[in-house]
């Protein structure tokens, strides 16, 4: 998905975030940036093993 939002932004001129969301993962951010995106939010979350949409909607209104 990186790599098309990738595709997207160029085309609009824009710049590409991308939000990585679960446990011990900020280590991935930089990944991340190798396929593409400018900017990693990094949301740290120890409750990894339950989904829950409104603790990942939660985390999107912080990073706003």
């Amino acid at each position: 998905m990186i790599r098309k939002g990738r595709e997207i932004a160029d085309k609009l001129g824009e710049k590409l975030t991308a939000v990585l969301v679960g446990y011990n993962v900020e280590n991935k951010a930089e990944e991340l940036i190798h396929y593409g995106a400018d900017h990693v939010i990094v949301v740290e979350m120890k409750i990894r093993h339950i989904y829950d949409k409104t603790i990942y909607k939660g985390a999107f209104k912080f990073s706003k």
